[in-house]
């Protein structure tokens, strides 16, 4: 709207100067005629006055003259310039004093600010030619056989009037000017607030979504106001058919949501139960067969030794397959507490070191231990589980590489415990490493047959470092290895 009003405000101002200018330029070229056509009508009036020198009738000519409008001064010359006669005032001075110009007939040949002066000879006879003045730089009409110069005439025009008028012609016009732009602001604003109100009023109740509009305005913007009306109780009626539909779906959902949570504690307690039920008699059948093998040791059966060693290794494996699956069973039920208690980092590197070094003798792979977290003291911790998470990453490192190196890196940033378990194995590829934390889930078509695990190790894994608030991720390259990160937050114990 400011910017509407600025350009009717300036437009009103350039209408203004423009018809004021044509306006003075009207009034210029009029005075300028009528200065003209008086100077030449008094030059055929002065002829009887110069040919017998007549002072009186020249006065009488002359004081005509000052009859018309804003003629301030008139003068009577001799073809040789000395004044004959001059009535009224002189503000230039003699004729001879003025500008140059040549008398072809009348013309104006000076103004400035306040006078414009007309001057034209006084000729008897026929034609003339043009020939140089007596007075310097001076040209008139020579008059030839059959014309005769006798002398000129000047007038002298007062333009105070004229600029008077000018002012105030252009006051006038920017008063019409400026009333017609109120009034057309006005009338358009009017005409915008009849038209954008209405629009202003209809968004801002389609911003707060009411139910309906009631405006008064221009057809069109009613119009728009009834088709938002039936917008808005076709969509109150889908939102209720939504809603109801929302509050049926949300029902299914709690009822499967429990049907599912019974059905995992179900399971929980079915793995729970089978574990127990096949760990007793599977640890009974280790303890025997290693009885078994210790008699037969010393009675020298080395073959039906090799066979009970078989026994055993199966044994351990169907334990382990147990172990893991009850463990990863508690940890998904939320069955598994923390059981924090004030641990040396460097001990737990030590013992995961000591438990994998076997496995990785098997397969001739050098393990280096780094502890970088600058003997930082005992940390609240959960050993045990802290254990196991980098005994499963040990363990998959040791199997996947074979005449390599693994290292076991510890580091703290910022209440941070960081563990870092690389290796220059086989690596991982892209996809293989979305599902490698997924139960059950192997990478298929790398490592030893016998030696390769249930699935359950990452899964476990990824599960306790979740239950202690920490996280695993894993950045690998097929051929070039693997760096699996654990990220747990830890406590210092409180002292005494």
């Amino acid at each position: 709207m400011a910017v509407v009003s600025l350009g009717i405000l300036f437009l009103a101002i350039a209408i203004t100067l423009l018809s004021s200018w044509k306006t003075n330029r009207g009034y210029e070229d009029a005075t300028k005629k009528q200065g003209l056509k008086i100077v030449g009508d008094l030059a055929e009036k002065c002829v009887l006055p110069l040919l017998y020198e007549s002072k009186e009738d020249a006065l009488v000519a002359l004081e005509k003259v000052l009859g018309f409008n804003n003629i301030v001064e008139a003068n009577l010359y001799f073809k040789d310039g000395t004044r004959f006669q001059t009535v009224g005032d002189s503000p230039h001075g003699p004729l001879e004093k003025q500008k140059p110009c040549i008398q072809k007939g009348p013309s104006l040949f000076s103004k400035d600010e306040m006078h414009w002066h007309f001057c034209a000879p006084v000729t008897v006879g026929g034609p003339s030619v043009v020939v140089a003045s007596p007075f310097d730089d001076m040209m008139y009409e020579k008059p030839d056989e059959e014309k005769e110069l006798l002398g000129f005439v000047q007038i002298a025009i007062d333009m105070t009037p004229l600029h008077e008028f000018q002012y105030e012609i252009m006051m006038n016009n920017m008063v019409i000017a400026i009333s017609v732009a109120l009034a057309l602001l006005v009338f358009v604003n009017w005409v915008i607030n009849r038209l954008v109100r209405p629009l202003y009023s209809l968004s801002e109740k389609i911003r707060g979504a009411q139910k309906a509009v009631q405006l008064e305005g221009p057809k069109e913007i009613v119009a728009i106001a009834s088709v938002y009306n039936d917008l808005i109780d076709e969509l109150s009626n889908q939102r209720k058919m939504l809603e109801a539909e929302v509050v049926m779906r949300t029902k299914e959902l709690v009822q499967a949501r429990d049907l599912a949570l019974a059905a995992s504690h179900s399971k929980s307690r079915f793995v729970a139960n089978t574990s127990h039920e096949l760990r007793t008699p599977l640890q009974s059948i280790m303890g025997y067969s290693e009885l078994t093998r210790e008699q037969l040791l010393e009675e020298g059966r080395d073959d039906i030794v090799e066979l009970l060693d078989i026994i055993c290794s199966d044994a351990d494996r169907l334990l382990t397959l147990i172990n893991s699956i009850l463990d990863l069973s508690k940890a998904e039920s939320g069955e598994i507490e923390l059981k924090l208690a004030s641990e040396e980092i460097h001990h737990i590197l030590k013992e995961a070191a000591q438990s994998v070094r076997p496995l990785m003798d098997f397969h001739k792979n050098s393990l280096s231990i780094q502890d970088r977290t600058n003997n930082c003291g005992p940390v609240l911790l959960d050993r045990m589980k802290i254990l196991q998470i980098l005994t499963n990453l040990l363990s998959n490192a040791a199997k996947f590489t074979k005449e390599g190196q693994v290292t076991l890196t510890a580091t703290i940033e910022e209440h941070r415990l960081l563990f870092y378990v690389a290796d220059t194995g086989v690596g991982i590829s892209p996809e293989d490493q979305k599902e490698i934390f997924e139960a059950f889930k192997q990478v298929e078509g790398v490592g030893s047959p016998e030696l390769r695990g249930t699935g359950l190790g990452l899964a476990i894994t990824k599960q306790f470092c979740s239950l202690m608030g920490g996280e695993i991720t894993v950045e690998s390259e097929l051929g070039k290895g693997s760096v699996f990160r654990v990220e747990l937050p830890f406590k210092k114990p409180i002292e005494g």
